[in-house]
């Protein structure tokens, strides 16, 4: 809920410290195999959760080391479908650092695990448009969409655990609108952006500004520089509040983007503010 709502920053030393002090040592303990495999599920969850925490604060090569630590929990908890979630969060973390291709294999490995939730399959398959999009291959980013959308519609939250509630339709509309963006569709892209602004509380406020980001882009690349501007500021007010790189990462980006129109006044105050915030 801290890393919803407030970012990596605001929970990563407590949840670092609960892993370290508390959950790694009951592993070196004697217990049943039933217990064994319970307690491996417990640690391959927590584990994820303070990868997540890395991860949103920029701290790559760590989250990828806790987040491989989780899959192996997982394993040995026999939790496959919690495997493909852990490899679910390594393409999104690929996806990030440009390694797209990576991104695809590594969502399709999460989707040839047993097991999967209707949301599960979707989020994968959601992940795996993601880098599609990023590799400018139209096709199949359609092609993945399509199974995001269709898996999703198979069930309802109540069906998926407690850790796939948040793929909802909120979050799919967003995937799709960073995908729409990425391949230079932006008209098609501000409908799903601003559904997915709309159909979220603060609860999730870190999403919200990353979709915020992927909405003012989408109005940039129509060229509509004030409009995006004006969306942007939104997600720049937020940064006061949340402790994320990724948001940061988002806004810088936007940042540059807004390079070409430096002489219109909009583009130049947003620029002056994030200089200062971000700084």
């Amino acid at each position: 809920m801290l890393d919803n709502r407030y970012g990596g920053g605001a929970a990563r030393s407590i949840a670092m410290t609960h892993l370290r002090t508390d959950v790694l040592p009951m592993l070196e303990g004697n217990y049943t195999g039933t217990v064994g495999r319970n307690l491996f599920r417990a640690a391959a969850l927590v584990t994820h959760h303070t990868a997540h925490l890395l991860y949103d604060t920029g701290r790559h090569g760590a989250a990828r080391r806790y987040l491989r630590l989780a899959l192996d929990m997982a394993y040995h908890g026999h939790d496959r479908a919690f495997a493909a979630k852990i490899l679910g969060t390594l393409a999104h973390q690929a996806v990030h650092l440009g390694d797209y291709r990576e991104a695809v294999e590594l969502a399709e490995a999460g989707l040839a695990e047993p097991g999967l939730t209707p949301a599960g399959r979707a989020a994968l398959h959601a992940m795996a448009a993601r880098a599609h999009a990023r590799l400018r291959d139209s096709r199949a980013t359609a092609i993945s969409l399509s199974h995001a959308e269709s898996s999703l519609s198979a069930g309802t939250p109540a069906q998926e655990p407690v850790w796939l509630r948040y793929f909802s339709g909120a979050e799919l509309h967003d995937e799709i609108a960073h995908c729409l963006v990425d391949l230079r569709q932006a008209r098609a892209a501000r409908p799903h952006a601003e559904h997915g602004i709309a159909a979220r509380t603060d609860r999730y406020a870190r999403s919200i500004a990353f979709t915020r980001v992927v909405l003012a882009t989408a109005w940039l690349q129509q060229r509509e520089v004030e409009r995006a501007c004006q969306v942007a500021t939104g997600a720049l007010r937020a940064t006061e509040d949340i402790q994320s790189e990724r948001v940061r990462g988002y806004l810088a980006g936007f940042r540059e983007r807004l390079r070409p129109f430096r002489n219109v006044p909009a583009a130049r105050d947003f620029s002056y503010k994030a200089a200062r915030m971000l700084r």
